[in-house]
């Protein structure tokens, strides 16, 4: 368990197809708690449920902005 005790936090991972996707199953399979973050939150969820892990979260994130005006 490289990641065991540690939170990741990964943009992007809505997407079962896509690297954050995998990332965060990778992660989650070394032993890491997951964090989510997609734009669209029922995508982060659906990321989430596939980790078939209890301690991971889904969040709705734009990252692409600072918030900022």
């Amino acid at each position: 368990m490289l990641l065991k005790g540690k939170i990741c936090v990964i943009t992007g991972a809505g997407s079962a197809r896509g690297l954050g996707g995998a990332t965060a199953l990778l992660f989650a399979t070394h032993g890491a708690c997951v964090v989510v973050l997609d734009i669209d939150r029922a995508a982060a969820r659906d990321t989430v449920a596939a980790l078939k892990r209890r301690g991971h979260m889904a969040l709705r994130c734009a990252v692409t902005r600072s918030g900022r005006r």
